[in-house]
């Protein structure tokens, strides 16, 4: 209890913490090293740890929910590069912004931080819109094409994949080049992209062949909110 003049008090709080005029760099709260694996032992609550690094209570605490014991200082690390100059703002904000949109992935954590600190608008509006990833497949020519000769998917197959609700839309190219259609599949890998077009005659004949891409889109292409999406109240 830290009793202040005229006679009120103020219970602390379990992660209040002396925060310098300027953020502290990481080195001056753990030396060079890091982090201990002893250091870590000692402190009783993650939270705490994370508050050092001049976190708010609210993002350390959605780092201890949603994140491993092993990750945490990681992913801490990360958020922290995010603040410090004076166009980076709303700070707590952005970091859980970041969280909830990074399906616990560290890489796309520091991925979604470099982009913050290019324009932080850009992750409030990535956070504000439905998004989910698709898979894009370019249809092309095979090996064992057959020269002068147009060849197209089987109908069958198409009518498979829209009764599957695995496709989103596709469609022929009627160039003269290797790119034979577009087609935007419904499915979360391109190994599961795979798996769906195998079936298909042209396909298993060699005469054509898709190049895949993994794509993340907002809007128009999904109804809801992504079931990635972490857990996290943002104000």
């Amino acid at each position: 209890m830290q009793r202040f003049s005229g006679g009120r008090s103020r219970v602390s709080s379990p992660y209040a913490v002396n925060r310098p005029s300027r953020r502290m760099p990481l080195g001056a709260i753990f030396g060079r090293a890091g982090p201990s694996s002893a250091m870590l032992g000692q402190l009783r609550s993650p939270v705490k740890l994370l508050s050092r690094m001049n976190l708010s209570p609210k993002v350390a605490a959605a780092i201890d929910k949603f994140f491993a014991a092993h990750e945490r200082v990681a992913v801490a690390e990360s958020l922290a590069q995010y603040g410090d100059a004076s166009h980076e703002r709303e700070a707590e904000r952005i970091h859980l912004l970041i969280l909830k949109i990074s399906r616990r992935e560290i890489d796309r954590i520091r991925g979604l931080v470099k982009a913050a600190k290019r324009d932080y608008r850009d992750v409030i509006a990535w956070a504000s819109q439905s998004t989910r990833r698709y898979v894009v497949g370019l249809l092309r020519n095979g090996p064992a094409a057959i020269s002068g000769k147009f060849t197209t998917l089987q109908p069958a197959s198409i009518q498979k994949w829209k009764r599957d609700d695995s496709i989103v839309v596709g469609g022929l190219s009627p160039g003269d080049d290797d790119l034979r259609g577009l087609y935007i599949f419904k499915v979360d890998s391109i190994e599961a992209a795979e798996a769906l077009v195998a079936a298909d005659p042209a396909i298993q004949s060699g005469q054509l062949r898709f190049e895949f891409h993994t794509w993340l889109a907002p809007g128009g292409l999904q109804v809801g909110i992504p079931s990635d999406y972490l857990d996290i109240d943002v104000h």
